[in-house]
């Protein structure tokens, strides 16, 4: 029987001694613990002869005998394993480990029993292979040369993973053989687990690679590798897991327990280094969105701290800059603050993402924001585990990231509109991206919803300073008031684009119809009854003066004059023209045609307007509603036809002469262009307002005009139609010059002759 002894790892010289070996062979004639060992073999790579006794507690012949009946066949022997022992040097393997944790009713982890004239080539690479002759003789060769051992040497031959010319031989008796993966070459196995997951490790048939990259990412895995371990029975060895000595802190230990301090630290250091070693790679980080100035990326990892661990815990990124930016784009789209490499760190708590499916078992999601890229470059990203005073090793490279150059904002996405007195209210969100540029302003444009009658076409309001977001606009300039009448009901659909100093954003998709409310007494405010919106809110900006160079200088003021002209191009020529005199029409039977010499004369206390004349309001008109807008003349002025100045009438009151075709004709044709009132002028015919002027009605008792007139021909006109007499016409062109915006003004004289009897008609 071979008794059980401690024995010190005796460094045995190899007839091939690699000069760092021999080096450390004359330092040192014994291996004190499992670091130095760690350092001179596992993490150079070097062979060596360990002496030690052969790893059995128990009678090797006996054993032997047993295995007889069995055929010597190269697999375990229950008998062997009664009496085998693990040595120090395998008690860390982790294939053993995981065979252990995958499922304890399967078959284990178990080392190779060789027998007289048996060879074999070692472990499958990259664990380490450990062979002991048990009784005999055997010899081994690798690169390391050749070397003999036998049952009385009392030696151990430890070869590296990496050396793939290794045969080792029983010339006699028998061997046994360990195969170790441990902090050393984890990462190895790691690779090999994800390049070739079908491979089977000798030791653990029936443990596939990929089981055993599961195994190892499990959070509950113990890589715990003491710095000296004694040897244990294999039937202890093969219980996993096995629960961890309960360690009391260092204040309740006794002072034999607490050692000197120096070899508490260099306990702590050596921890800390397996913890290193055996953090895994994580997988490339995955680029959810790339910005001008921050990245969105999302991590996968199963590696979590140490339960009751308060050490910080997290994810360290890398960023690179792999593509610089297109030269013709010029210094302000890839101007920024940021860097083109560096480094964030990240706490795991606070960026765990709670519903994510991930193409990992095991593995958790954790969304994290790098900031400090630039514009218009490509970058790549690695990651890597920080724990505590340790890091893991960086992952490969992400796919490569391309970040937007700097420009115009995104289109807006989410307007919503909502009926508030008597306007209408647009609340609009903030952009998604500002196109690495303040935003400074927000372009409007709305268009009714009732296409056939009202001008389908958008209509451009102005643009308004951006502040606060999301944006709350009232708009109440230009809407039509519903009516309590269902069928005259006003919906409008709106649509908005947001600008920088360096481009205008794609409009954004229409709001849903929104009808305003309806009220008694409501008013439409056109052109010249309101504040001109100012349209370009590009105030000095602080960003030129970052732009360090002249031509970075130069470049940004040309971005800013590409805006005004792009907004420029957003309003026709008339949008913010005066073509005539401002007016304020309808609102009741006797309402006047009151006239304004100019805005400000309009909005004076208790203000009269400079010049007031008798209208006379159409039946179908809506009541108590009531039109302020700019005076301009239809072309053609008697306005039967489709007008040739359609754009300078949109959101004003529009002057037509009487005759050549029915009224409702004229009202209907200026309301389609966008007019939020006609005046008619009578041609001569009229000397009052009475029936003489239309037939079956009376101003003076009350009576609205075109009373008698069949519905259908007014049913689509919504808005305020007044008929003035010539004589008022003519003194409006000849005190206040009234333009068509296309051909300068209108000359008095067109309504100072009476046209001859019957060459128009009032239906």
């Amino acid at each position: 029987m071979v008794r059980a002894a401690r024995a010190a790892l005796a460094l045995i010289t190899l007839p091939y001694v690699d000069a760092a070996l021999k080096t450390y062979a004359n330092a040192s004639t014994e291996l004190t613990n499992l670091e130095h060992f760690f350092d001179a073999h596992l993490s150079t790579g070097l062979p060596a002869l360990l002496g030690a006794r052969p790893p059995v507690d128990g009678d090797v012949d006996k054993a032997l005998k047993g295995c007889a009946k069995t055929g010597l066949a190269l697999d375990a022997c229950p008998a062997l394993l009664e009496v085998l022992s693990v040595p120090r040097y395998a008690a860390h393997d982790y294939v053993a480990r995981a065979a252990g944790l995958r499922n304890a009713s399967q078959e284990s982890a178990s080392p190779l029993f060789l027998y007289g004239g048996a060879k074999d080539d070692g472990c499958t690479q990259p664990a380490h292979s450990l062979y002991a002759v048990l009784k005999g003789t055997a010899s081994a060769t690798g690169a390391f040369g050749t070397a003999k051992l036998d049952d009385d040497a009392k030696a151990m031959l430890f070869v590296p993973g990496n050396d793939d010319k290794l045969t080792f031989t029983v010339s006699k008796g028998a061997a046994v053989r360990f195969c170790v993966v441990d902090a050393s070459n984890v990462h190895s196995v790691r690779r090999l687990a994800k390049e070739s997951p079908d491979v089977h490790f000798p030791h653990a048939k029936s443990l596939v690679i990929s089981e055993l990259l599961t195994a190892l990412d499990d959070p509950e895995f113990d890589f715990v590798m003491a710095r000296s371990y004694s040897e244990m029975p294999w039937s202890e060895f093969a219980t996993w897991p096995r629960p961890a000595p309960e360690e009391k802190p260092v204040h309740q230990q006794t002072k034999r327990q607490r050692k000197n301090f120096g070899s508490w630290q260099s306990e702590q250091r050596w921890n800390w280094r397996v913890v290193s070693a055996t953090i895994p790679e994580l997988p490339p980080p995955e680029v959810v969105h790339a910005g001008r100035e921050r990245c969105e990326l999302r991590l996968s990892s199963s590696y979590e701290r140490r339960k009751h661990d308060d050490r910080p815990f997290g994810f360290e990124v890398q960023f690179e800059q792999v593509t610089p930016p297109d030269a013709s784009l010029g210094e302000v789209a890839a101007w920024g603050p940021g860097d083109e490499k560096g480094t964030q760190r990240f706490d795991a708590a606070s960026h765990r993402q709670e519903k994510h499916e991930t193409v990992f078992a095991n593995h958790k999601s954790y969304i994290v924001d790098v900031k400090d890229t630039l514009p218009a470059r490509g970058y790549v990203f690695r990651v890597r585990v920080y724990y505590g005073e340790v890091e893991g090793p960086w992952s490969k490279p992400s796919e490569e990231a391309s970040t937007p150059a700097r420009g115009a904002p995104s289109k807006i996405v989410g307007s919503s509109v909502q009926a508030l007195g008597r306007g209408l209210t647009l609340t609009v969100p903030r952009p998604f991206d500002d196109g690495g540029s303040t935003i400074k302003g927000l372009v409007l444009r709305f268009r009714h919803h009732d296409s056939e009658n009202f001008p389908g076409a958008w209509r451009h309001v102005g643009s308004f300073a951006t502040k606060d977001w999301p944006l709350q606009l009232d708009v109440t300039n230009e809407l039509l008031t519903s009516r309590e009448d269902s069928s005259h009901n006003h919906s409008y659909e709106f649509s908005v684009a947001p600008y920088n100093r360096l481009g205008v954003a794609p409009w954004s998709g229409p709001t849903a119809p929104c009808a305003t409310n309806n009220e008694e007494k409501a008013v439409s405010y056109g052109h010249g009854a309101f504040d001109r919106h100012t349209r370009h809110h590009i105030p000095t900006d602080d960003e030129l003066v970052q732009i360090a160079t002249e031509e970075g200088k130069k470049l940004y003021e040309e971005a800013s004059h590409y805006v005004r002209k792009h907004l420029d191009d957003l309003f026709d020529e008339h949008a913010h023209s005066v073509h005539g005199p401002l007016v304020s029409i309808g609102g009741s039977l006797t309402a006047s045609l009151d006239v304004y010499d100019s805005l400000h004369n309009y909005r004076r206390p208790n203000a009269r307007p400079d010049y007031s004349a008798q209208a006379w309001l159409c039946h179908w008109s809506p009541r108590g509603h009531k039109a302020v807008a700019e005076l301009v003349a239809a072309d053609p002025l008697d306005a039967c036809s489709t007008h040739k100045n359609a754009a300078p009438l949109r959101g004003r009151v529009v002057l037509v002469k009487r005759g050549q075709c029915p009224l409702a004709t004229k009202a209907l044709l200026a309301q389609r262009a966008g007019a939020l009132g006609v005046v008619i002028a009578d041609n001569g015919k009229c000397t009052a307002l009475d029936q003489y002027c239309v037939p079956g009605a009376d101003r003076s008792r009350g009576e609205a005009w075109a009373r008698l007139d069949l519905q259908r021909p007014w049913a689509g006109v919504h808005i305020p139609v007044v008929l003035v007499l010539a004589d008022s016409a003519a003194h409006v062109l000849e005190h206040f010059p009234v333009g068509d915006g296309m051909n300068g003004t209108v000359a008095h004289s067109l309504f100072s002759e009476e046209e001859e009897a019957g060459k128009g008609g009032e239906l």
